[in-house]
């Protein structure tokens, strides 16, 4: 791909027409959507329960490719329902084998202005560092990250908030998991990954064993076990619109415990927006950036540890509760 060109974006949607609506409309406001092509991909129905909020998505889509104002507009309606995660992998996968990179929005999520315009100026910066995998739009609410000198910084664990990729790092995934074998009693490797938070290792044993059906902790496994990073913007660029009940991955904070156990796709939710962060025109809205090139210092690394992992205790309680899954314990 030509790197004077913007990235293509992708939008993934199912049955939230009214969130994905306000997702367009903030990613029509940002700076370069009148030059990236757009991909919209519709997931289909699952029985008469989603039927008519599904068909309410594939209607407004097919209004909505006739007045976009991204440059070109590719929507793809599914006819049976895949689920997030095998749309993901197959509509990532073919729209980065065309391009070689990928923006990635999901449909209750808002962006800044200065969103587009980040995540490819990140994509042409990071894209031979040695060390980066993907790039977040989305930054965890620690105080600590507003003080750093740099607009970016690296970090263990790969978001699914509003993220790019590129095609060579896309390709080192394998999405059957033939290694998980020897990941599973491996202390050595799960404490690798658990770097990017307590819930990690054990969210992939969840995938592996069918309580859930996630991409992301399979691109983050991925990520760890090829000693990658994600690339973090100092001020986030993005909001999630949708934790009202509304999706079938991420819930309310009510839910906040399932969260924490992985249930939630994005891997996200354990950390809440405040109040300060959902004006999206507050966020920075710069003109060039100063690339962070490394990890944060010792201390924020705990910081960010924690504001994925929960408090000292409930780490602990994940860890007994893993040995014991591991073992064929179910309750002690």
């Amino acid at each position: 791909m030509d790197k004077d060109m913007n990235a293509p974006v992708i939008v993934f949607a199912y049955n939230r027409p009214e969130h994905l609506k306000k997702t367009l409309h903030a990613l029509e406001r940002a700076e370069g959507a009148d030059v990236s092509e757009l991909y919209l991909f519709a997931d289909g129905y699952k029985g008469e329960r989603d039927r008519q909020q599904v068909l309410k998505v594939h209607e407004y889509l097919k209004e909505y490719e006739k007045h976009s104002l991204f440059a070109k507009v590719h929507a793809v309606y599914g006819e049976q329902n895949r689920g997030l995660a095998e749309s993901v992998i197959t509509g990532v996968g073919s729209v980065i084998e065309k391009y070689g990179r990928v923006i990635v929005v999901e449909d209750d999520l808002l962006v800044t202005e200065d969103f587009l315009r980040y995540m490819n100026a990140a994509l042409d910066h990071y894209e031979d560092h040695p060390d980066a995998w993907a790039v977040s739009g989305w930054t965890p609410e620690v105080p600590e990250i507003g003080a750093l000198k740099t607009d970016t910084f690296l970090w263990y664990r790969c978001n699914s908030w509003g993220w790019a990729t590129w095609l060579d790092r896309w390709r080192l995934i394998d999405w059957s998991m033939k290694e998980y074998p020897a990941f599973r009693y491996s202390i050595r490797r799960r404490r690798k990954m658990n770097r990017g938070g307590a819930d990690l290792a054990d969210m992939l044993d969840m995938q592996m064993q069918g309580k859930i059906h996630s991409w992301a902790v399979r691109f983050a496994y991925a990520e760890s076990m090829n000693d990658k990073l994600t690339v973090f913007p100092r001020e986030t660029k993005v909001v999630n619109c949708g934790r009202d009940g509304s999706g079938t991955n991420c819930h309310d904070k009510r839910k906040e415990s399932e969260s924490r156990s992985g249930r939630c796709d994005g891997m996200n939710a354990v950390t809440e927006v405040s109040a300060g962060q959902q004006d999206t025109a507050a966020c920075e809205n710069k003109k060039e950036y100063n690339w962070g090139e490394m990890l944060p210092d010792r201390k924020l690394d705990k910081k960010i540890y924690r504001a994925y992992s929960g408090s000292r205790r409930h780490c602990l309680k994940w860890r007994i509760k893993s040995v014991l899954n591991r073992l064929g314990i179910r309750k002690f």
